[in-house]
């Protein structure tokens, strides 16, 4: 695995738990 791919993920998988905490804040 490449790590821009292993990059994208985390991203991605962090930005998903953002939008979660952001609408459980909501």
């Amino acid at each position: 695995v490449s790590m821009s791919h292993m990059l994208f993920k985390m991203s991605s998988y962090g930005y998903g738990l953002k939008s979660i905490f952001e609408h459980h804040d909501v």
